[in-house]
């Protein structure tokens, strides 16, 4: 089954720091989405966490008014 006639939307890649995490090892990236990026993290008792960064230009940019 193909996509047929459902619209594609532009795809902009923009290659970021690694975040800085207070308390935490950022080890590497995990994952990605519409809303951010996904890290995995080991925190300063060896608990390892998947921590979501949401960079506030994108985000806002998703709901600009008449959008």
């Amino acid at each position: 089954m193909s996509g047929g006639n459902l619209p594609t939307l532009p795809v902009k890649r923009v290659v970021r720091p690694t975040p800085s995490i207070p308390d935490h090892e950022v080890v590497r990236q995990i994952g990605s989405g519409a809303y951010g990026e996904v890290w995995l993290a080991k925190s300063l008792t060896g608990a390892w966490r998947a921590v979501k960064i949401v960079w506030r230009e994108d985000f806002e940019a998703l709901f600009q008014p008449g959008i």
